[in-house]
C-alpha cells in the first residue's frame, strides 16, 4: 500500500483544515502463490525482495504523484 497527500503532522493538519485535500491511495495485490512456503524463504522474500523491488515501485508511484502536483 502506498499513499500520497496525507498531512505530515498536526501543524499541517491544522493549516490545511479549511481547504479540501486530495489523498490518493494505491494497493497492490500479491497472490499467495507468489509467497514462498518455507520459513527462511519467506523471510528472504519479505526482507530482500520487498526491500529492493517493492520499495522502488512504491517510491516511484509517490514521486510520480509529487511531480504531478508541482
Amino acid at each position: 500500500m502506498a499513499h500520497h497527500g496525507f498531512p505530515t503532522g498536526f501543524k499541517e493538519v491544522w493549516e490545511l483544515l479549511p481547504y479540501p485535500q486530495k489523498v490518493e491511495v494505491r494497493l497492490w495485490h500479491e497472490p499467495a502463490s507468489a509467497v514462498p512456503s518455507g520459513r527462511q524463504e519467506q523471510i528472504d522474500w519479505l526482507f530482500v525482495w520487498w526491500l529492493f523491488v517493492w520499495w522502488r515501485t512504491l517510491d516511484a508511484w509517490v514521486d510520480e504523484r509529487q511531480r504531478a502536483r508541482a
